[in-house]
């Protein structure tokens, strides 16, 4: 009761003329004339004051001012961000999504044969979506997928593909040597719209004939990251 009506009567959410005391200890009403003009007595609710509103609702707010305000409840973690999750202006706190891999060492292609590759060093997954294989949204959103595979010893005029396998559509990349190479580094980026629970997978195919190698080393030559660029 101590700072409730006096936090009224400066909201101007009432007046004196309603109230003419307010109560500064329980039992011990204060008469609104001797204090309407205490700079003193008002000085104390200038500082800083918790306000617990007990789950009712607090509208036609102006602006807040403050070094360090603090949203909670929703389970937030370091780099998440509040979102509008309708239209009446609630939300939720919504945690980054980041992946960041690659292969290590080299993986045998097999001719005439789509193939899931496998990141087997994961380096940075917040939200564990990642396998190493597959990765599955946490969330609605649009997800930039990057990343790069490296062929090693291509033949001359055959067909190195490379397919980003996303929420049921295919994103295609092709390359056919003019000549034999040592290493030819393919590299991808799409913007991809995906729902919770969609996936994404990176796949290769060749028709060399014969075995090809995607070539793995701490370098992360052949890498894949994915990160949430926009909340839906």
């Amino acid at each position: 009761m101590k700072y409730i009506l006096p936090l009224l009567l400066m909201a101007g959410i009432v007046t004196a003329q309603t109230y003419k005391f307010v109560v500064v200890e329980e039992g011990q009403p204060l008469p609104w004339e001797e204090i309407q003009g205490d700079a003193q007595y008002w000085s104390q609710y200038a500082a800083t004051q918790d306000v617990d509103i007990a789950g009712n609702n607090l509208t036609n707010v102006g602006t807040i001012t403050s070094t360090n305000l603090q949203i909670v409840g929703g389970s937030p973690t370091n780099g998440a961000v509040w979102i509008a999750t309708n239209t009446a202006g609630q939300g939720t706190w919504v945690a980054p999504s980041y992946v960041f891999a690659s292969r290590t060492n080299n993986m045998v292609i097999s001719n005439a044969t789509i193939t899931d590759i496998t990141f087997n060093s994961e380096k940075v997954d917040l939200l564990s979506e990642f396998d190493g294989t597959t990765f599955t949204a946490s969330m609605d959103g649009i997800y930039a997928v990057t990343g790069a595979v490296s062929w090693y010893t291509l033949v001359a005029t055959k067909r190195y593909s490379l397919y980003i396998h996303a929420a049921s559509n295919f994103y295609y990349y092709e390359y056919m040597p003019g000549a034999n190479m040592t290493q030819m580094h393919q590299a991808f980026s799409e913007q991809i719209k995906l729902l919770q629970g969609q996936t994404v997978v990176i796949k290769v195919q060749q028709d060399t004939g014969g075995d090809e190698n995607i070539l793995g080393s701490a370098g992360a030559h052949t890498r894949l990251q994915i990160a949430r660029v926009v909340d839906l």
